[in-house]
């Protein structure tokens, strides 16, 4: 397979006390998670699985918060609740505050990652056919598997949510638009994706916080 081009995701640097750490690193949720969980165990905190937050109520002198654990309900007592549950979450919602914004219909695509061969599919590049309109990304993630890539689908004709519920379908599409010979292994997993622009119009009320992110791409 040949390469039409090549690109930098961002300008070249030299490190500077200032901008130490420039040059971006990609890596996936599985492998951020155990990153993120090792460095709280530093300030003995831990993360508690199969737990929800249903409710909290706040008063001067902390919040109580109501969680759900294996069917039962208990409470909870700290100085601080801070949201970072999404857009669906209860911490945003509890605390009054509005998200106003857009869903932007016009900007999908279905996203995963899946472990696949390819001729000519070099490990050391992210990889991009055709174009936003109709196209598909392939990015190497080692923390799949030696074969493990990040793939990316457009297609502003197609029935991305039909694509995305179909294991067939998603071959058959990277397939089409990778003009290379590939063979898959297996699909990891695979979400939707589609673009909300929307803001909360503050970030804290009383002893709540809410804690966002943002998503791009290239």
């Amino acid at each position: 397979m040949e390469s039409l081009g090549e690109s930098s995701m961002v300008p070249f640097m030299e490190p500077a006390p200032t901008v130490p750490f420039h040059v971006p690193k990609m890596i996936g949720q599985q492998l951020l998670d155990v990153i993120l969980r090792r460095h709280l165990e530093k300030f003995s905190c831990s993360v508690e699985m199969g737990t929800e937050l249903r409710s909290f109520e706040q008063s001067d002198e902390g919040v109580t918060a109501v969680l759900a654990k294996n069917g039962t309900l208990e409470t909870f007592d700290a100085k601080w609740v801070i949201g970072a549950d999404g857009a669906k979450g209860v911490v945003r919602k509890q605390l009054g505050l509005t998200f106003l914004g857009e869903t932007r219909d016009d900007v999908r695509m279905v996203m995963g990652d899946i472990r696949l061969t390819g001729i000519g599919l070099d490990r050391v590049y992210w990889h991009r056919f055709g174009n936003f309109k109709r196209g598909a990304s392939l990015r190497p993630t080692d923390e799949i598997g030696e074969d493990g890539w990040q793939f990316m689908i457009f297609d502003s004709d197609a029935n991305l949510s039909k694509i995305a519920q179909s294991n067939e379908l998603i071959f058959e599409t990277i397939t089409s638009l990778i003009p290379t010979e590939v063979t898959f292994n297996k699909l990891v997993w695979v979400s939707e994706f589609r673009a909300n622009i929307r803001m909360v119009n503050k970030f804290s009320e009383g002893r709540g916080f809410v804690m966002g992110g943002m998503w791009f791409y290239l």
